[in-house]
């Protein structure tokens, strides 16, 4: 674990860096938009069977575009449902699961190479993110209850490509090299309850764990229009695949078209 921690802050924080510092003024933005991503999800621990429904996604956060970096700070929350894949003969229509899923992130990428106005700009660095999965099951097989708790150190690069005097292009991507996961130790229930149930010890449930046993890929390409001086719009499409193994397996994929507005702070 301290040899993750000691590779992952060289290369967040102490690479060499190749590119020339440009003057150019910051571009700093307060964001805020919706998405409505579609969702997959078998939790192994409730049932062997996919769970398929749609989410809606609220965002809002800060973020600052400059030649030499990106960084950005933001919080997700959603909503939706889904519903089993495959229904028996007589099974009640109600047979779905609640999903909630909270994110909190801060992302830092550092241009690599020289600034090229024109051509493909590359960017390495990494994030930090706290995640929570809530699932409430109506008619479980185990629990009513299916959860996840995440706080992850990433590793991710991002590229940026000017198309014209209005329109950029940007890709990220990340995955997490070590990860605090709190998942529970038999479906749905803490092995804590009554008088001892606490936020402490319900945190000190948790493992450190590397890409063997969560393993996640964020991925997420986006076109940003400058529509005045003062505001942008941003049109992405996202795909976050999840893989956790810490307890019973547990798997998700969300993919969704999004939209942002982007106002000049």
């Amino acid at each position: 674990m301290k040899k993750a921690i000691i590779i992952f802050s060289i290369l967040l924080f102490n690479f060499e860096i190749k590119a020339q510092n440009i003057e150019l003024p910051r571009q700093v933005y307060f964001f805020m938009g919706l998405e409505f991503p579609l969702v997959k999800v078998r939790d192994n621990g409730h049932s062997p069977l996919n769970y398929k429904g749609l989410e809606a996604t609220f965002r809002l956060g800060h973020e600052e575009i400059n030649p030499n970096f990106v960084s950005r700070i933001s919080f997700s929350a959603s909503i939706g449902s889904a519903s089993p894949s495959f229904k028996t003969k007589g099974e009640p229509s109600n047979s779905g699961v609640d999903i909630n899923n909270f994110q909190v992130s801060y992302a830092y990428y550092r241009l690599l190479d020289d600034y090229n106005t024109e051509g493909w700009n590359r960017y390495a660095g990494g994030a930090i993110t706290l995640h929570l999965d809530l699932r409430s099951y109506s008619l479980p097989s185990n629990n009513l209850f299916g959860f996840q708790v995440n706080g992850a150190l990433n590793l991710g690069g991002f590229v940026q490509k000017k198309l014209s005097d209005s329109w950029r292009f940007n890709y990220e991507a990340f995955t997490p090299v070590l990860t605090y996961a709190i998942r529970p130790n038999y479906v749905g229930m803490m092995p804590i309850s009554g008088s001892d149930f606490s936020v402490g010890k319900i945190l000190a449930t948790g493992k450190w764990v590397t890409m063997n046993k969560l393993f996640r890929f964020y991925n997420r390409l986006s076109f940003d229009q400058q529509i005045n001086d003062h505001r942008q719009r941003r049109i992405f499409y996202d795909w976050d695949f999840y893989s956790n193994t810490v307890s019973k397996p547990l798997q998700s994929v969300r993919s969704g078209v999004g939209y942002e507005s982007l106002f000049k702070m």
